[in-house]
């Protein structure tokens, strides 16, 4: 959606590379993908239909989620740099361990995650370890914090309150650290008037909805840019995605669906 949007060109991400060491326009050019495609437009509203890919509505009982911001994501990959050494030669006190600073660097990300604001949250979710071997003290240690907030002030300030303890806890074990400047996409907010009108219906009908944030991106974050936009999620199982178990049941997504052809069929009568 990004590329067909135009809000992002693909000779800014031609040579981003997977961790498999393969690049976008090598990836585009195996599976068939056309780096220039035709931009979208005529849109009167985009509407998105989704699994909520958490457990707030499958918790609370609810058949549908009426969402009405989009989070926004600050992320950065540091490197920290020790020294390896033998596991058993080596005194706990000079060790350089790359992978201890990182493991106190998850726990103070948890932390800010916890504290800045009753939305936020922070994720530690990869990590590299150098030599990874059993009788070895970490020397090199990559690793991944994704920040996440509905508040673009309160996301930077997370991420900002991150980047000092990173720096602090590499002062203190005397590990060199090296982290790439913020990826940012920024929180959007979806269309007031697509929001009312989805609310009405639902009120209506009797549907059990809720209003809410979603905490992933969706297409809906490009298309908001530029179009009136909404998306709708419907339960998932024990809130479960990106996962052999994700699952959702056929009368959920018929909830959904119905709920969208209701406001499509008012639309145009």
């Amino acid at each position: 959606s990004s590329l067909v949007t135009g809000v992002t060109k693909f000779d800014d991400i031609r040579d981003i590379k997977s961790r498999a060491g393969k690049s976008y326009e090598e990836i585009f050019k195996e599976k068939g993908y056309s780096d220039n495609p035709r931009k979208i437009d005529n849109i009167i509203d985009y509407i998105e239909l989704h699994i909520e890919q958490a457990r707030v509505l499958e918790d609370e009982e609810l058949e549908i989620g009426i969402v009405n911001v989009i989070t926004g994501v600050s992320s950065i990959t540091g490197e920290i740099i020790g020294i390896a050494e033998h596991a058993g030669a080596t005194p706990m006190n000079l060790r350089s361990d790359s992978l201890a600073a990182v493991a106190e660097i998850i726990l103070a990300v948890e932390e800010v995650g916890t504290n800045e604001t009753a939305t936020s949250v922070g994720t530690v979710g990869f990590i590299e370890n150098k030599p990874n071997a059993m009788n070895v003290v970490p020397g090199y240690t990559k690793f991944s914090v994704d920040t996440r907030d509905v508040e673009n002030n309160s996301m930077a300030s997370s991420m900002r309150k991150i980047q000092e303890r990173i720096l602090e806890i590499c002062n203190r074990r005397e590990v060199e650290t090296v982290l790439t400047p913020p990826m940012v996409s920024y929180a959007v907010n979806l269309s007031e008037r697509m929001i009312q009108e989805f609310e009405q219906i639902a009120k209506r009908d009797g549907y059990k909805y809720k209003l809410m944030a979603s905490g992933a991106g969706h297409d809906c974050n490009n298309m908001a840019k530029f179009w009136d936009s909404i998306l709708i999620f419907v339960p998932c199982k024990e809130g479960v995605s990106h996962n052999p178990n994700e699952f959702v049941t056929v009368e959920e997504i018929a909830k959904g669906a119905e709920l969208i052809i209701k406001y499509l069929i008012e639309k145009n009568s």
